[in-house]
Formats: C-alpha cells, structure tokens, sequence
C-alpha cells in the first residue's frame, strides 16, 4: 500500500509540474478567470500577421526569427487598454522590440508606440523604453541566456512597463489610442546570427 501510494503522488507531483504556473504558453486557472487571453498557443502563428520580410518560426515552444531582413509579427486583433504580458530570450547586441497600439499602415513610429528590446542604442532609449518618447528610469539590462519577462500596461494616455520584476518606465502619452499588438526584429544587419524569441505572451484587456 506504501509503494501505491509514493508511487501515486510521484505521479501527482510530475502532473502538476507539467500543468503548472510555470509551463510555457498556458494559462493558470486564476488567469482564465480574470479575463487573460493567450496571443500565443506555442504551436503556431495563428492569430499573428507578418509585416516587412522577416520570417517568423516557432522553435521549442517560441515564435523566433534570425532573419537577415527586417520585419514584425501584428496581432489580428487591435487593443486599447490593456496588460501584455511576455518572455523574451536574446543578446543585448540585438535590436528588437515590442509594439503596442500600432496602426497596420505608415512609418512605425509615427502610427504607434515601440517598448525597447536593445541594451545599445545611441539615443539612450534601452530596454525597456518607450522609443523616441520616454527613456527608463532605472537600468534595465538583457541578460542573456534566460527568458526576460516585461509587463506593459497601457491604460488612457498611461504606460508603464515592468521587466524582470521591476518598474522601468511610468510615462503619459495621448499620441496612439489604439491598434495592434506587434513583436518586431529591427537592423538585424548590426548583429549577424543573432535571433530573438518570444513566448508566454498574454493580454488582458482593461475598461
């Protein structure tokens, strides 16, 4: 009776590590509740529409490019107010970013907001900045070789931005109400053979 019973919750143990909080592209009970909704499912790029030539592949349980063109993934659906929520793997001689409110049409950063994901940029806007608009008030580094995790919030003219675990950015701007989530690999030409790669990517719309 012993041994059924180690060996039942050995295997209780190892379900609810394989469904737990900590497996990738899923959502736990409490986030269901809340309203949180996978942009990602980990399998495929449903839901997402390539714009510019970068080529887009799901490797391990993450979308990830090393393309040597530039490009970006669009959310089919446009969001207003809303928390992102996502992990991100790369190298800080990268230049890649996360796009919120984007107009599916014109220059990027005249029809929507770009959050950072680049450690060396001449301007000073590093990761975790709102590009061209509002720099981070603390240092916010890549580190690579782990899954990077950032939290932006974007409420009325309100955008914060959360990385690793600590406020980097807490801005105001009216520019951009609404438009598409987007995922972007920028300059890949500055550093050759290097990639990006996304997963756990989640949004909760806000009223």
């Amino acid at each position: 009776m012993r041994r059924i019973l180690a060996a039942a919750l050995t295997i209780g143990v190892w379900t609810a590590l394989a469904v737990g909080p900590e497996a990738p592209n899923t959502l736990t009970p409490q986030e269901a509740v809340q309203g949180w909704k996978l942009l990602f499912d980990g399998k495929t790029l449903n839901g997402w529409t390539p714009h510019g030539a970068a080529e887009w592949k799901i490797v391990n349980g993450a979308v990830t490019t090393n393309s040597s063109k530039g490009g970006a993934l669009y959310s089919n659906e446009d969001y207003d107010n809303f928390v992102l929520k996502l992990e991100f793997q790369g190298t800080p001689d990268i230049n890649s970013g996360v796009y919120i409110r984007m107009a599916r049409q014109g220059n990027i950063h005249d029809v929507g907001y770009e959050i950072q994901i680049r450690d060396i940029d001449e301007q000073g806007y590093t990761t975790g900045s709102l590009v061209n608009m509002a720099k981070t008030t603390s240092v916010a580094k890549i580190i690579p070789g782990q899954w990077n995790r950032m939290e932006i919030t974007a409420q009325g003219d309100h955008i914060t931005v959360v990385y690793n675990g600590k406020k980097v950015l807490d801005t105001h701007n009216s520019l951009h109400s609404t438009g598409a989530i987007g995922l972007q690999w920028a300059h890949p030409e500055r550093a050759p053979g290097k990639s990006i790669a996304f997963r756990n990517i989640k949004v909760r719309r806000l009223t």
